[in-house]
């Protein structure tokens, strides 16, 4: 389903229009006409609750039904009583039922959903640079030749929404630095930098805060951007010595400006603050590669 999920928020959780129960079980079906996919999907994009039926939907097991014709499939009036049944069960109940993990603290429900996204966003992290906090290794995903972003998988929307819900209960600035690290682990840089900028110039004392703005200049890589998360990255690294992402982020922007020294020195900080991880190991190699010896 190429559909991007929407806003989680309670008060938005129906779609004053939501589409008849026939059109959204063609849909799921595999039965639509190309407009009527266009219609389902822009409404799926606004409307919580229809998008989690068609989702749980499309991702139940097909329910084997009588052959006709020699051939078994789901029939789209099967179908479309049990969207009606869900969307009957959305109207007279919504909000939906809160999930059991409701009830835990904030920081818990917030620590559950960002292990999820870890696990929908797979085996290799997207963006280069160590982000605060979130700093599980993982190894740096190939660019696609193409240069055009890979679209991301449904669950790890899926888990988007879970953490945007969770984050709610935080509070203000709590929430948004949440909100902009699950951008960055996305590689949405624009969109956390929106969250990030403000913050920065509040909480300009927060190393941690500083080095996740490098990190997220670094990820979107515009004009002037490698020059700002160097000067941000310096300033965290002066506020706080002993913050090791602060130094890994410096080292790339120093390196990508072509300040092999400052690349060396960062690296060579980070690694006596942390010399085993497996952070650690992809700072040593690019330790050694800042500081080959070049060819002529």
């Amino acid at each position: 389903m190429a559909v991007t999920p929407p806003t989680t928020d309670r008060e938005r959780v129906r779609d004053p229009g939501c589409l008849d129960a026939t059109l959204l079980a063609g849909y799921i079906d595999g039965q639509a006409t190309p407009h009527q996919r266009a219609r389902v999907e822009a409404h799926l994009s606004r409307c919580y609750d229809c998008y989690v039926i068609v989702e749980d939907s499309l991702a139940a097991e097909p329910v084997p039904m009588p052959h006709v014709g020699g051939t078994s499939r789901w029939t789209t009036w099967v179908i479309a009583g049990t969207v009606a049944a869900a969307l009957l069960l959305a109207v007279r109940f919504a909000p939906w039922p809160f999930p059991s993990s409701f009830f835990q603290p904030a920081a818990s429900r917030v620590d559950v959903a960002f292990a999820q996204l870890d696990e929908a966003l797979g085996p290799s992290r997207i963006i280069e640079p160590r982000l605060s906090g979130r700093s599980a290794h993982r190894p740096l995903k190939r660019a696609l030749r193409s240069g055009t972003p890979e679209a991301l998988p449904l669950d790890v929307h899926t888990a988007q929404l879970q953490v945007a819900d969770a984050a709610k209960a935080l509070t203000d600035a709590d929430r948004e630095r949440t909100l902009a690290t699950m951008y960055l682990m996305m590689d949405q840089p624009e969109d956390a930098l929106k969250l990030l900028e403000p913050l920065a110039v509040s909480a300009s004392a927060d190393a941690g805060l500083l080095s996740d703005t490098a990190a997220a200049y670094l990820a979107r890589r515009e004009q002037g951007d490698v020059a700002r998360a160097a000067k941000i990255a310096r300033h965290a690294v002066d506020i706080d010595p002993t913050r090791a992402e602060a130094w890994f982020n410096l080292g790339l922007a120093a390196y990508a400006l072509g300040d092999i020294a400052e690349a060396g020195k960062a690296w060579g900080q980070y690694l006596a603050l942390d010399a085993s991880s497996p952070w650690a190991d992809e700072a040593r190699t690019r330790l050694a590669r800042a500081t080959a010896p070049r060819t002529p």
